[in-house]
């Protein structure tokens, strides 16, 4: 076993080899392993050997497809799924194996908010009567809980709707009350397991405007974990961590993941035209291709040999275009790059 690095603690490639939770991080998971009944080649482990590492304040974005394990990953944080390997710390407490510590589990545990795919309000009850029983269920006294759920209402704009009853609402306003329910005994670390699921482009940005203004008026910072396959969602974070089949593709900041696939990228259009001859002679040229709709993304392409490959496409007819790239296409380009690296070991 090496001795920990010191030269940066949020790196999980430096905390293999530490034993102890660190306690300079909100979330500091350690080789992650989630088995199921029946997996099999075809049919991975849900999470297989994850690292991740979260420093106070940040905000992390979870992001990849259904299946990924971006969400059984977040729900070992929440302590709603026992991991099968690994060891997950919250704020510097060992969660996960330590099974002799339940008090001090229950503790970090109190200093954390969830907020699920689907709202946890009970329908039948209004806004107000929601926040209250839950005011008192964390432990807030009369007082203090009611103080609490009015600038809380206030805040994320449903003071007026206070007394409708949630089975009334709409998407967005129902998200709202349960940020409100998820905040309110002022976590330190805030878990979302795809938030805005099911709501409009515009709910969606206003509920990301309202977590900027509950972190904005914590302090410190509050911590925010978020899962999401939405690229747009994924930009709003400090920095973005990409799942693939259950492993960690890459993880960086919006900035350096798009360093990471060049400065532009080829988008060759499929229309009327064979993928697989077009592939061939990207190929040919010595570059790769991942479909992203209805392209095929090339990348990257910041050198000489763009320029005989994009030649060809003209002699042949075929449209294309040079492009900034997208979050979409950097999550395509990293996980084709990382199954090809898996198929040559």
């Amino acid at each position: 076993m090496h001795a920990p690095s010191a030269t940066n603690a949020t790196d999980p490639a430096d905390l293999r080899g530490q034993r102890a939770p660190s306690p300079t991080l909100a979330v500091d998971c350690r080789a992650v392993v989630k088995k199921y009944a029946g997996s099999t080649p075809t049919r991975p482990d849900a999470l297989r050997g994850v690292d991740l590492a979260v420093a106070p304040g940040e905000r992390v974005a979870l992001l990849g497809p259904n299946g990924s394990g971006k969400s059984t990953l977040l729900h070992t944080l929440t302590g709603t799924i026992s991991p099968t390997g690994g060891r997950v710390s919250l704020m510097g407490v060992e969660i996960w194996p330590n099974a002799h510590a339940g008090g001090a589990i229950r503790a970090a545990l109190a200093r954390v908010g969830v907020v699920f795919q689907s709202p946890s309000l009970d329908p039948l009850l209004t806004i107000g009567e929601n926040l209250r029983l839950h005011a008192t269920l964390t432990g807030l006294c009369a007082r203090s809980g009611r103080s609490r759920v009015e600038s809380l209402c206030e805040m994320l704009g449903i003071a007026d709707r206070m007394n409708d009853r949630v089975k009334t609402l709409s998407g967005g306003l129902a998200r709202r009350a349960d940020l409100a329910r998820a905040v309110l005994h002022g976590p330190e670390l805030l878990l979302l397991d795809e938030p805005t699921t099911g709501l409009d482009p515009l709910a969606r940005r206003a509920f990301f405007e309202l977590l900027d203004r509950i972190r904005g008026a914590s302090s410190p910072p509050m911590t925010i974990v978020l899962t999401t396959h939405l690229l747009d969602e994924a930009e709003w974070a400090d920095r973005i961590v990409l799942l693939a089949e259950g492993t960690v593709a890459a993880s960086g900041t919006p900035t350096s993941l798009r360093a990471g696939v060049g400065t532009r990228v080829m988008r060759v259009s499929i229309e009327g035209r064979r993928v697989e001859d077009l592939h061939s002679i990207i190929r040919a040229h010595g570059f790769t291709a991942s479909q992203v709709q209805e392209s095929l993304v090339v990348s990257p392409v910041d050198d000489t040999r763009a320029a005989a490959l994009a030649a060809e496409l003209a002699r042949m007819g075929c449209a294309f275009s040079l492009t900034p790239p997208t979050l979409d296409d950097i999550y395509h380009a990293l996980v084709q790059r990382r199954a090809g690296e898996g198929a040559r070991a």
